[in-house]
């Protein structure tokens, strides 16, 4: 019922408030495809769609959604995508999209902490600590694979459900690699923390349906951050603009995935954050030009 009663808010103030011909940006979710749909064949305003994935190929919905989805995503006159995939896929002009991965630039770029140097590679994973999604788990487990000269952080909120079996897979780590738990980081906080690190890890089983076209958002997270990325071969990270600043191993294993840790050169020259920032101007510089 307050799904139907968002529903009927959205619509009635999209009638209401917003002009014929007037550009409105709409973060892609199902809850909005029926009222946004609805409202735009009313009032004849111009739909500008930041669009991620269409969830009814992922997981089918109701009916409703079923039904309104493919049509709101047919109606957009413009896209932001999140991965250059999609944007091929749905074979939509280039002057009628932009293509954004995510947050290029975060507010904590000038208050970077100096890298931990006690002679150990600091490798970290940042993000969903679920036995649903596992990757926490792999990160856990990398360190049967690696040896003293790494150290593995976690940072992000335990769900309730999940603490026995988390805290109890890191006490039982048997290795020479000490796994440290870092608990929640927020805002600034994390970048910093973030920051301090050498790896940052991806872990998401690149096998599973639709991922191709999921953009991982903690890749650029860990980039921005200047950290080095080991991630599962993702086609729409590797064909990105940012696939050339990412380390790929091939193979769904930890043993590929430690191989490629060791071979992470820390001396090597390494600034992934000037491309991002390129990437972020010229990414406002395409936004002005849908938003006209």
């Amino acid at each position: 019922l307050s799904k139907l009663v968002s529903m009927a808010q959205l619509f009635i103030y999209l009638v209401f408030n917003v002009k014929m011909g007037e550009t409105i940006v709409v973060a892609h979710s199902l809850i909005f495809c029926m009222p946004v749909y609805l409202a735009k064949k009313i009032k004849k305003f111009q739909l500008l769609l930041d669009f991620g994935e269409e969830y009814n190929k992922v997981k089918k919905g109701n009916k409703i959604y079923q039904y309104f989805e493919p049509k709101l995503i047919r109606a957009a006159d413009k896209f932001i995508f999140s991965n250059d995939l999609l944007a091929e896929l749905y074979e939509i002009n280039q002057d009628k999209a932009a293509v954004i991965y995510g947050q290029y630039v975060n507010d904590s770029q000038t208050k970077r902490k100096e890298k931990i140097a006690d002679d150990r590679v600091h490798i970290v994973y940042a993000g969903i600590i679920s036995s649903d999604e596992g990757s926490v788990y792999k990160a856990i487990k990398l360190a049967d694979y690696l040896d003293a000269t790494f150290c593995i952080h976690i940072l992000g909120e335990v769900p309730r459900t999940e603490k026995k079996k988390f805290f109890s897979s890191i006490a039982e780590n048997g290795s020479r690699c000490q796994i440290i738990y870092e608990g929640v980081k927020k805002g600034n906080e994390f970048f910093e923390t973030l920051s301090q690190y050498h790896i940052g890890l991806n872990l998401r089983d690149s096998q599973a349906g639709y991922i191709d076209f999921a953009f991982p958002s903690k890749c650029l997270t860990y980039l921005s951050t200047g950290l080095h990325v080991v991630s599962s071969d993702i086609k729409c990270v590797r064909e990105s603009r940012v696939g050339n600043l990412i380390h790929f191993y091939s193979e769904n294993s930890l043993d590929a995935v430690a191989k490629i840790v060791k071979e992470v050169d820390l001396n090597e020259k390494y600034e992934p954050t000037s491309q991002l920032a390129a990437m972020d101007r010229e990414a406002a510089e395409r936004l002005a030009v849908l938003l006209k």
